[in-house]
């Protein structure tokens, strides 16, 4: 299956960033947060904190697949949208 989102290419890529994943598996998450440069190392970090730690593998996982849908979830508290007849 093909990216939703368009890779950058190596091409397009600053050394940096080539170089580190020159380094890496051939992953499409690696190419996609490279795109982002500031992001890269930050990512890496994060992957071997959560690799490297004590965690067993349920906790691992749950800490790999949780992370990314934490912005998604539902939070208890007001909503930001107003409802007819009130103003915002």
């Amino acid at each position: 299956m093909a990216p939703k989102i368009p890779l950058l290419t190596d091409d397009e890529l600053e050394p940096e960033q080539r170089e580190l994943l020159a380094n890496l598996p051939p992953l499409n998450v690696f190419r996609m947060v490279a795109g982002a440069p500031r992001a890269v190392r930050p990512f890496l970090a994060l992957g071997g904190a959560v690799l490297s730690t004590a965690l067993d593998a349920r906790r691992r996982e749950i800490a790999v697949l949780g992370a990314p849908m934490r912005p998604m979830l539902p939070t208890s508290g007001p909503s930001t949208s107003s409802s007819p007849g009130t103003s915002a």
